[in-house]
């Protein structure tokens, strides 16, 4: 009987040996066992970013001649409100250059983080064909509420994106009209002070991107009987990108700045910080 047990024994201990050794050693083998349940897919999860960009658009004379800057619309701001939403969550806001800037007004919108779909469960190891049908069976219950969730926040979101971005087309249309006589100025600083203090009311950590994307030529033009701003210092963790065709050598950025050419998908990406894994 001893010897029974004992050779049983020395049987299993080689299986689960050999299974481990196999799993370890043989990706083929390993893929095999996981389809058919008999251990865990392990589920990597994935840290959203948050991202808070800032963006400033200079209407002015000089940009639109002189240094011919890219002109924005509503189409590249749903766009960036898009890659937001598609890596996590943030904060976006809108404002343009004007001879008074620091008294235009700020649009905001909040992009919250969205539920997402959950993982459908794998058979542990041990776990009989039964208890893995019933959590597979409240699984399916919980998705559907899940989904019932999911639709609501997005169907929300989307109403306040569309309102948002209709207020962003009166803005643009407001900054690109014809300026009046003595109006056609570029209060540079007073834009980027603004950005400053609405980064100051959003977490500011490791885990949070904070970026101005300013669309102008960087220079400061305002009468000398306005009154002066100075440039408040700007954090080392706020990433500064400008956008403009040609530059100029008056740029109050010069040097401090990301510049490129367009308004494309770059300005986008370089607009935003994404978490990758280390092994992708």
């Amino acid at each position: 009987m001893n010897k029974t047990i004992f050779i049983i024994a020395i049987t299993l201990v080689s299986i689960v040996g050999l299974g481990y050794f196999l799993t370890s050693t043989n990706p083929g083998f390993k893929t095999f066992v996981e389809k058919i349940g008999i251990i865990a897919t392990p589920k990597v999860v994935i840290p959203e970013s948050y991202n808070a960009v800032f963006v400033i658009f200079d209407p002015s004379g000089s940009g639109r001649s002189t240094y011919s800057v890219p002109r924005i619309s509503v189409k590249f701001i749903n766009a960036l409100i898009d890659s937001i939403e598609d890596n996590g969550s943030g904060d976006i806001w809108l404002t343009f250059i004007s001879r008074n800037a620091y008294n235009n007004d700020v649009l905001h919108l909040q992009i919250p983080k969205i539920l997402r779909a959950l993982l459908t469960p794998m058979r542990r190891a041990g776990e009989t064909l039964g208890e893995f049908k019933n959590r597979l069976k409240k699984f399916k219950i919980d998705s559907a509420h899940n989904a019932t969730e999911i639709r609501q926040e997005l169907d929300a979101f989307k109403n306040q994106k569309n309102s948002f971005l209709q207020v962003c087309e009166s803005m643009i249309h407001t900054g690109y009209a014809p300026k009046k006589p003595g109006q056609d100025y570029s209060d540079i600083i007073g834009s980027l002070n603004t950005a400053l203090r609405a980064f100051s009311t959003v977490p500011h950590d490791s885990t949070h991107f904070r970026s101005i994307l300013l669309i102008s030529d960087g220079v400061q033009d305002v009468p000398k009987s306005d009154p002066h701003q100075s440039l408040n210092q700007i954090p080392k963790d706020i990433r500064l990108i400008e956008v403009n065709h040609g530059g100029s050598a008056k740029d109050i950025l010069a040097g401090k700045a990301l510049e490129i050419d367009n308004l494309d998908e770059r300005a986008i990406k370089e607009s935003l910080s994404v978490y990758k894994p280390k092994n992708q």
